[in-house]
């Protein structure tokens, strides 16, 4: 894995390091926690990489102890992270962290991919 769980890192530099590697599988199992949740993503969006929340019986998210004492929120999955990627290269674009920030920006506010 070329990132650790559980340590702040800006957006930008978790698209820099995912830029430079060939394989973001990983991400998959990864989700993004922030405290600006409802924020829109910038360059400067502090995020945190821990594993998805569990589940309880009734279907609610159980949160790590990670999460939750550092009062974060979940923020993105990295299953949609991903997608978001696969779409922009489905589309046959160039990738670099303006164009994945927007693209994450729009999946997040209309559950849709954006054409570019």
């Amino acid at each position: 894995m070329l990132v650790n769980k559980m340590q702040a890192y800006s957006f930008e530099e978790i698209i820099q390091i995912l830029l430079a590697s060939d394989d973001i599988s990983f991400m998959d199992s990864l989700c993004f926690y922030t405290r600006d949740a409802d924020d829109e993503i910038s360059r400067l969006t502090k995020v945190f990489l821990d594993d998805y929340p569990d589940e309880d019986d009734d279907g609610d998210d159980l949160f790590s102890d990670f999460v939750l004492d550092n009062d974060l929120e979940l923020f993105f999955y990295g299953e949609q992270f991903i997608d978001v990627i696969t779409n922009l290269k489905e589309q046959g674009k160039t990738l670099n962290v303006d164009l994945i920030i927007s693209a994450c920006n729009y999946y997040l506010e209309n559950d849709s991919f954006l054409d570019v």
